[in-house]
């Protein structure tokens, strides 16, 4: 028959009040009753007691520690496996109290060395005073606290966000910190955005400068002498397509003379990965008189392919007919390098959170589960509580798990 907490107690009751029945009736009574002397009964009767309570409060304790360990081990293993750096760190005294193997490869430092450190060696010194406060206003909950500039021990400066809560460890209050470099993603999105800064400032000259074209036929060759100075590539075709002038930096970027592409179409500039379907809107956008941006993929005349950004611009005559084409590149190959890099980087991460979400599935599910059988057991306020904090990390940690899941795959 399997000891519960509930019949070990009904036990301990039972033997308590068979030993004061015992009293009350009598020992020397119960003693004559089975003819033997009242000492030895009174003397079987307490060391009854004694091993009923000692066994019982033994198998109990027992069963506790073997639970209790086994959830410390099972938060072990899913605190050293975590593919993030994590570390839990005292509040007070802001020394790490534990790390990782994801935070000592990140970092550099051994286990030794982050042990004898604090939050603070990893840190700017002019952020120290910022850090204490931050550290002050970390909830129960796992909530992010921002970006922050860490340090690893080889000098690196990067980017992480970090994600903190807290937590009772060793008996001292604590907090658990969770660290995501992110200084690729940050370098990469400031470099975008100083080349979309850039870009749009170079389209802003070059709207100026085709507006001058727009003004006067009478300064065309004034305007073309302006045009030919920018680093853009520009193309004025007549009418019908056909090339009859080209800038310098249209001659010095694909390595053809003016002499070579005159009366030529600029679809000689296309080629093997040229898409297909954008030519065909080129061709509707100027046979309707619909002007718009479109970006397309051309070919130098050594066969080195580029991106290019092309805007339209129409130039009438006195009739209000189209007489030339201005056609202004702007060569966003590095650009669009730029988005690709991003984009497979951010699908890798994708991958990568997808994986992790789904191998922590498995382990979480049993923490629910045994939290919600050992529920029904009646323990004592102080494991309850442990209990319900059981309960409460392994909820939190399965939302997490569905979040990135629900996350990597939108």
């Amino acid at each position: 028959m399997k000891l519960s907490p509930e019949r070990i107690a009904i036990l301990n009751v039972l033997t308590l009040v068979l030993w004061l029945i015992a009293w009350e009736t009598g020992v020397d009574e119960i003693a004559s009753g089975i003819h033997v002397p009242e000492p030895y009964v009174r003397g079987a009767l307490d060391i009854l007691l004694v091993i009923i309570t000692s066994f019982s409060l033994f198998y109990f304790i027992k069963k506790q520690r073997t639970s209790r360990l086994r959830h410390a081990s099972e938060y072990i293993s899913i605190f050293k496996a975590s593919p993030f750096p994590l570390w839990i760190y005292d509040r007070e005294t802001f020394r790490f109290m534990d790390v990782n193997k994801a935070a000592e490869d990140h970092y550099g430092y051994t286990r030794k060395e982050f042990l004898s450190m604090t939050i603070l060696d990893i840190r700017r010194p002019g952020t120290h005073s910022q850090v204490k406060t931050s550290a002050t206003q970390v909830a129960e909950n796992y909530k992010s606290s921002g970006f922050w500039e860490h340090i690893k021990k080889d000098g690196q400066v990067i980017m992480v966000n970090v994600t903190s809560r807290k937590i009772r460890f060793k008996d001292r209050d604590s907090v658990l910190v969770i660290a995501q470099d992110v200084t690729i993603q940050e370098m990469q999105e400031r470099k975008l955005n100083e080349l979309y800064i850039a870009e749009q400032e170079n389209k802003k000259l070059l709207e100026s400068h085709i507006q001058q074209l727009k003004e006067t036929l009478e300064e065309k060759e004034r305007l073309a002498e302006v045009i030919d100075r920018i680093n853009n590539l520009a193309i004025i075709t007549d009418s019908s397509a056909r090339i009859t002038w080209v800038n310098e930096a249209f001659i010095r970027h694909t390595g053809y003379t003016l002499e070579e592409v005159k009366g030529r179409t600029p679809y000689f500039l296309h080629g093997p990965k040229t898409d297909p379907s954008t030519q065909a809107d080129i061709n509707n956008s100027l046979n309707n008189n619909v002007f718009k941006n479109f970006e397309i993929i051309n070919y130098t005349k050594s066969g080195e392919e580029y991106w290019v950004d092309i805007t339209f611009s129409p130039i009438y005559d006195q009739s209000n007919n189209v007489i030339r084409f201005v056609s202004i590149q702007t060569v966003i190959t590095e650009r669009k390098a730029a988005n690709e890099k991003i984009r497979e980087q951010n699908q890798a991460l994708k991958n990568i959170a997808w994986t992790n979400s789904h191998a922590l599935r498995k382990p979480v599910a049993s923490i629910i589960s045994l939290v919600q059988i050992s529920s029904e057991m009646d323990l004592p306020p102080n494991l309850r509580e442990i209990h319900n904090l059981i309960g409460v990390c392994a909820a939190e940690l399965d939302l997490i798990t569905r979040k990135i899941a629900e996350e990597s795959r939108e």
